[in-house]
């Protein structure tokens, strides 16, 4: 009976984790139409690491072009993810066609090892963001969780 109650406990806490644990590896960036901006605009990764550029319902449209990758034409929404391999060690500048006159650009430094690696330029709103998605998974497993555990408690001291 044990074994089924911690079971449980482990099912609530994967449901918790698995949606986010692939996405927490990748860099997301997204526009800041307001200032015509990538964000983060400059980013470091290991060879092996995604990218993805993702943005929805924007007012203007919006791409991300440069000599290894693009997102495609331009787009009020755009979900697009690049893998950087061995052969992409360096720097690769990247623009928004239509507003790269207006300095909509950045850049992405690709390491050949994990030792150089350092996190991209977080914004206090992705910071912001992040918090609230773990308050509420948080929450949600404490809905989950404590019923299931209340009630595995009671049937193993029933059968104990």
């Amino acid at each position: 009976m044990k074994q089924i109650v911690l079971l449980i406990c482990m099912i609530g806490l994967l449901m918790f984790m698995s949606p986010t644990a692939a996405e927490e590896q990748d860099i997301i960036i997204t526009v800041d139409s307001t200032n015509l901006q990538f964000s983060p605009s400059n980013v470091t990764v290991n060879v092996g690491q995604t990218i993805r550029f993702y943005w929805v319902d924007e007012i203007l449209e919006h791409n991300a072009v440069s000599d290894i990758f693009t997102t495609g034409e331009p787009s009020s929404s755009v979900d697009y993810t690049f893998t950087f391999n061995s052969t992409h060690n360096g720097t690769y500048t990247f623009i928004c066609e239509p507003h790269e006159l207006m300095g909509m650009k950045g850049t992405i430094t690709v390491n050949e090892t994990s030792e150089n690696n350092t996190k991209p330029d977080i914004t206090p709103a992705q910071t912001k963001n992040k918090d609230r998605t773990l308050m509420q998974g948080l929450l949600v497993l404490a809905i989950i969780d404590g019923p299931v555990l209340a009630l595995g408690y009671a049937v193993w001291r029933k059968f104990k």
